[in-house]
């Protein structure tokens, strides 16, 4: 298939390339080599997906930094021969990245950024940032956000392994004003990080959190009164939750369209109705 493409399309710019696992060893399946033999064709790639691609290594991700230059989107996915060395190379080597997410991969830790960002002053071009399932955790991604200005998604939806617990909320909004975007599922939120996201992050359009347990109204009415954009809002076991914050969310989240508050048990269906019936066709899922 890869060989029938070199010969009929000169100028590929997107490819996706899901693979599996082969059923016997003469069976053919994506490796380094094919890689190799791929960017020496089409070394105007800017958007590359890897799902399931067992047998490529880091040496494939080091081969597409250094012949694609243009690459701005790279999605990689249950490739577990991928770790530090491959990340940090993209990093280190592709200015245009624009697009890095990173699911299932268990050898991706923090030294992925801390290698890859050496001598790098800023990812201006850098806008969404997914982890799945990786060993990174609050450094690595404090890290990267510093230099991320302009970061317009971010989403940690972290379950084993579970390393991320909340510290780099902080630096994500103070460093990425811009973000529009912010899930951070598996985390444990406070009052305190709810406050910063209040604060800083005024343009945030979609905002996806983990358990809200220990957040007070406090907590609640600093994001309410600040993020007047946001469209989407998810809230987890948040016992502070109930029909008086409801009726203040409708007056003040206009834009809202969905609304989901699984386990928030001190809501009534009274309150629900304020937030539908506010002009926005708000849809609420409990």
């Amino acid at each position: 298939m890869l060989q029938s493409l070199y010969k009929h399309s000169s100028k590929l710019k997107h490819i996706s390339i899901h693979d599996v696992i082969p059923f016997d060893e003469v069976e053919q399946a994506v490796d380094d080599i094919i890689i190799n033999e791929l960017t020496k064709y089409f070394s105007g790639l800017k958007t590359i997906d890897f799902t399931w691609c067992c047998f490529i290594s880091d040496d494939a991700l080091v081969t597409i930094s250094h012949c694609c230059p243009q690459l701005s989107k790279l999605t990689v996915r249950e490739c577990h021969k991928i770790s530090d060395r491959g990340v940090a190379s993209v990093l280190k080597d592709c200015p245009a990245l624009s697009h890095l997410q990173l699911e299932r991969l268990y050898n991706v830790t923090d030294c992925s950024f801390t290698e890859g960002l050496k001598g790098k002053s800023q990812l201006t071009e850098l806008l969404f940032l997914k982890l799945v399932d990786t060993a990174v955790t609050d450094k690595g991604i404090a890290l990267l956000a510093e230099k991320s200005p302009n970061l317009d998604s971010f989403q940690a939806l972290q379950t084993l392994p579970n390393n991320i617990i909340g510290h780099c909320i902080l630096v994500i909004s103070r460093s990425c004003k811009k973000l529009k975007t912010f899930k951070v599922l598996s985390i444990k939120m406070t009052d305190n990080f709810m406050c910063e996201i209040g604060e800083h992050l005024h343009e945030l359009r979609h905002l996806h959190l983990g358990d809200c347990s220990s957040v007070t109204r406090a907590g609640l009415m600093k994001v309410i009164n600040n993020c007047p954009m946001l469209v989407k809002l998810n809230l987890r076991e948040c016992p502070h939750l109930d029909d008086t914050v409801l009726r203040i969310m409708a007056k003040h989240l206009k834009h809202l369209k969905e609304l989901e508050i699984y386990g928030c048990q001190n809501v009534t269906a009274a309150g629900i109705m304020e937030v539908v019936t506010c002009g926005s066709d708000c849809v609420v899922s409990i």
